[in-house]
């Protein structure tokens, strides 16, 4: 009895292990339906007395090169905002798909992470972009630029001390 008691502790064991695994691995790779709890808020950086903290812009970029810079959340709409970096890291659904793999020995998993657009799906995200653009008075935008830029603020003098760009995504809603 005890024999049959340790070998099903050992399978449950062995059966939650497999997606704390995957999801260490990458985040990307947690299982459906979840069987791991979300974990971690949003954290803003300290060392000694700045703050570091990240913004996102989204600027819309004609043909002849100028910009117009866009308010965020009035072009994400209801899009919650922890969504919005990894809608413009998948350059909203109009980039090329992406795979991942993960050695295990001698085997290898392999994942889709980003999967490619239909041309239908394609269409429906350009019309949805622009259409955005246009309630917010854009009309020729060829181009949408997401730039993530990181803010450094000393907490003593109140005062930013700097604002640098570390991503700059470029996404063509030409159709």
């Amino acid at each position: 009895m005890e024999l049959s008691k340790l070998g099903t502790r050992l399978a449950i064991s062995l059966a939650l292990l497999a997606p704390f695994g995957l999801r260490e691995a990458s985040s990307s790779l947690e299982p459906y339906p979840a069987i791991l709890q979300p974990s971690g808020a949003t954290r803003i950086s300290t060392r000694d007395t700045r703050l570091r903290f990240y913004e996102m812009q989204i600027v819309a970029v004609r043909a002849d090169g100028s910009e117009q810079r866009l308010e965020p959340r009035e072009f994400m709409g209801k899009i919650p905002t922890q969504y919005w970096p990894h809608i413009a890291r998948t350059h909203f659904g109009l980039g090329p798909a992406k795979t991942q793999d993960l050695s295990l020995g001698i085997w290898t998993l392999t994942a889709t992470t980003i999967k490619s657009a239909s041309s239908a799906e394609r269409a429906d995200a350009i019309n949805w972009i622009h259409t955005r653009l246009r309630a917010l008075g854009v009309e020729d935008a060829h181009t949408l630029r997401v730039r993530q830029i990181r803010i450094l603020f000393d907490l003593q003098t109140s005062t930013e001390t700097k604002r640098e760009i570390t991503e700059q995504i470029d996404v063509d809603i030409t159709q």
